[in-house]
């Protein structure tokens, strides 16, 4: 099968400009076509006596350094360099500044001939059903979202998902943000290709390209609102165009776009990272540089990762057992293809995560057009490329089920959560290209089963279940425990490893801290404050199906205002044998208490000075000792008498409350 819809990067030995003899022709001869943009940016270069090259310095980036040998271009601070437009010449002397750790080209990546295939699209025997959940015969739904896919459409059906709130960047070719099922969400880009704000997909030239973006823009986050609906529809998107209309590009850009991806709108005090990346791209290594240049892009993805962001790549298309660069890196998922069949992808990489359909898959390129043969077009996509944007749309619809409902997540957990959620194929037996499995969203059966999807998991509390009982509360208000400002409430945590019972398979959990926070509910704004953090038991173990159970105790400062309160419980571990960081943070609906001001009043406690307080009061009249009903004054004065009426009548009636 030929070996389609992926970006791959060239040999790198072949592409460093300034470390070779090589001749213009044998880099970029493409059939006599016009030079792209990147060619036409290097043969200008190269009129200068100019090299496109990366400064890497030992502390703080300086511009003037550059400027003394050329020109200085922008930062790259995810990796502490400058890109630069150099002297060739005077490359050795910049190397020499003692401010420079190191100099490094610019080489560049390419997009080989890709092809897009025609003809009737099966899955599983059958020919695929075009259709919706809302019955439109002209929205295409392919068999890649359904059972034979990743069962994305249970998961919105079952959970009422499609990815609102959720940001993708999709680093690539650009996208057709213009199409009219990929324009509502875009939230706008950067084509570090031209160094401008317009990330629009120029990569057309049939058969060989087709808008390589705009297809994986389509299988991840395609709006149905006009002809084929994405595993994620109401995500929003960034296009980030690092390859240009022939497909190729700077090593520097796609590392340039990551670092964007972090801080998108350049302010650090504004919380806009997006959630995930997609990369379709990827290179084997290798070349004489490649040691040099490898780390900088480890660097940068690390660096995304511990920044919260999940990073997805394909493995490639060259059938090899290993993953390529960068899909390879421990933080970045590797995605292989499986057919509608359930058998590999012949052109998959092996050392993959996790498997996603990535053979004859239906998308839209840029001109606007969409398998449909009953329209007449037939096209359909394979490639690593295309399985990639559906692991990225199924984790824009975990992210989403969390924060609808008040649960915080981290990327780890989303890594895992897939990965104990993913479906084991019989048909491929080699792990090495299987991973754990294809993934999985939703499980369309309501009773719990092993292969129990991604949202089902984050449904049922995996991989810990938890139940608070608040424990001596004074009272209790509608069932609602209830304890004094500026006293103790106290409260047992029981939790359970429940990996034996949902998902997969069953996982021992290591290194559990377990942290509550108490939230304080203000009127005036409606508004939760959290608490000061308190850690309750960490190191803790908990083996698959093994039970719990930890004591917690908390006192209410004297600041606080009366009214409910809430328990977060927060739960950071690690898998056992993995070192993958999980983190889930839980503001459970069950977990209210009370936090009012003590009545002195109140003998009965209730929240309210009544008719019962009043039986106490008269019961103890003009009695004298250490008595409930001695309120007043201050000290109390070992007598029942009219002070302490008094004071029984300022409170009548009041609630502790409000």
């Amino acid at each position: 099968m030929r070996k389609q819809g992926f970006i791959a990067v060239g040999n790198i030995l072949l592409l460093v400009l300034f470390m070779t003899g090589l001749t213009d022709s044998l880099l970029f001869a493409k059939n006599n076509k016009k030079p792209s943009t990147i060619q036409a940016q290097f043969n200008q270069l190269k009129a200068e006596g100019k090299q496109r090259v990366i400064v890497k310095f030992k502390d703080e980036i300086d511009p003037s350094v550059v400027n003394k040998y050329g020109r200085y271009k922008k930062s790259l601070k995810i990796i502490n360099s400058a890109i630069a437009e150099v002297d060739i010449d005077k490359i050795e002397q910049l190397k020499a500044e003692e401010v420079v750790e190191d100099v490094i080209p610019d080489v560049m990546i390419k997009l080989p001939e890709v092809n897009r295939s025609s003809g009737i699209a099966e899955a599983g025997g059958s020919q695929m059903q075009i259709q919706t959940e809302s019955g439109d015969p002209n929205i295409l739904v392919g068999w890649n979202l359904k059972s034979q896919g990743i069962s994305a459409e249970t998961a919105w059906n079952n959970y009422s998902l499609d990815g609102s709130g959720v940001t993708i960047a999709i680093l690539d070719t650009g996208v057709n943000y213009n199409l009219t099922d990929l324009n509502s969400n875009y939230l706008g880009g950067y084509d570090f290709v031209n160094d401008d704000n317009d990330p629009l997909d120029d990569n057309w030239n049939l058969p060989d390209n087709f808008g390589h973006g705009t297809t994986v823009a389509t299988v991840a986050l395609a709006q149905g609102d006009g002809q084929i609906i994405g595993v994620a529809p109401n995500a929003s998107y960034y296009a980030l165009k690092v390859l240009d209309s022939e497909g190729q590009g700077q090593w520097s850009y796609t590392i340039d776009a990551i670092e964007w991806c972090i801080d998108p709108d350049g302010d650090p005090l504004t919380d806009d990272t997006v959630d995930i990346i997609n990369m379709s791209l990827a290179t084997p290594g290798g070349g004489i540089l490649w040691s040099t240049i490898e780390p900088y892009w480890h660097v940068a993805v690390d660096a995304a990762y511990n920044a919260g962001i999940i990073l997805v790549a394909g493995s490639g298309n060259d059938g090899v057992p290993t993953s390529y660069y960068p899909a390879v890196y421990e933080n970045v998922v590797s995605v292989g293809g499986h057919a509608g069949n359930q058998t590999l992808c012949d052109f998959s990489n092996g050392g993959v995560d996790f498997i996603a359909p990535g053979e004859d898959v239906p998308s839209m390129d840029m001109s606007g057009e969409v398998y449909n043969p009953s329209t007449g077009n037939p096209w359909k996509y394979s490639g690593t490329s295309m399985a990639t944007p559906h692991v990225s749309g199924l984790a824009a619809l975990i992210i989403q089920h969390a924060r609808q409902n008040n649960i915080e997540v981290n990327n780890g957990y989303v890594w895992e959560c897939l990965k104990h959620s993913a479906v084991d194929l019989p048909l491929i037996t080699d792990p090495i290209y299987e991973g754990k499995g294809k993934v999985w969203a939703a499980e369309s059966l309501p009773v719990p089963d092993p292969n129990d999807g991604a949202i089902d998991l984050l449904v049922n509390n995996w991989p810990l279940d938890f139940t608070i009982n608040y424990t001596t509360p004074k009272y209790e208000r509608d069932m609602i425990p209830a304890y004094y400002i500026n006293e103790t409430m106290t409260q047992d945590v029981n939790v359970i490893n429940i990996t034996d019972f949902y998902g997969g398979y069953s996982d021992d959990i290591t290194n559990l801290t377990l942290t509550t926070h108490q939230n304080y509910y203000l009127r005036e704004d409606n508004n939760y404050l959290p608490g000061d953090p308190n850690t309750i038991f960490s190191s803790l173990s908990i083996n698959a199906g093994d039970e719990t159970g930890l004591s917690d105790s908390y006192s209410i400062p004297p600041e606080t205002i009366s009214g409910l309160s809430q328990t977060t419980v927060e739960f950071d571990f690690q898998f056992s044998g993995n070192n993958r960081e999980m983190h889930i943070a839980y503001n459970d609906p069950n977990s209210l208490w009370l936090s009012v001001n003590e009545l002195t009043a109140d003998f009965e406690p209730d929240g309210d000075v009544d008719l019962a307080d009043y039986s106490v009061l008269s019961g103890q009249w003009q009695q004298s000792g250490v008595l409930t009903a001695d309120i007043a004054p201050e000290p109390v004065d070992g007598v029942v008498n009219s002070l302490d009426l008094m004071e029984f009548v300022s409170q009548w009636l009041e609630d502790a409350v409000p």
